[in-house]
């Protein structure tokens, strides 16, 4: 224990002599503690958390495909929700989005710019 100490008290003297190489760990050091942080509490919000939703593993998300882009992620039409909610008998319910982009919205005096986002009536049931 006695090295250990002795180790540590002679790290400490040298850092205290070049205190820029000091700064530059310290800050190393605390970025990679920060990003490590905030990487995991997404990672862990994300995938090892369950959704909030009862019976979540039931939940799906459906897009429209198209050549080249396999991977999906495209839009419906509203015909085209009304058509699938109308045939589709695999699921208990449908619900629709669209993210559109940002908007502003005045009640006469400044515009204040909002996000918004359209969903179906039955989308938070």
């Amino acid at each position: 224990m006695h090295a250990v100490w002795n180790e540590f008290g002679h790290s400490l003297r040298v850092l205290l002599k070049s205190p820029r190489f000091t700064i530059a760990v310290i800050l190393t050091l605390a970025l990679g503690i920060a990003s490590n942080t905030i990487i995991f509490s997404v990672a862990s919000a994300v995938f090892l958390h369950p959704l909030r939703y009862p019976d979540s593993s039931r939940l799906v998300y459906v897009s429209q495909s198209y050549p080249g882009f396999p991977q999906g992620g495209g839009q419906f039409s509203y015909p085209t929700y009304r058509d699938m909610l109308e045939g589709i008998q695999s699921f208990d319910s449908l619900a629709g989005y669209q993210v559109d982009g940002p908007l502003a919205i005045t009640d006469g005096g400044q515009a204040v710019r909002v996000s918004v986002t359209y969903c179906t009536p039955n989308y938070f049931t």
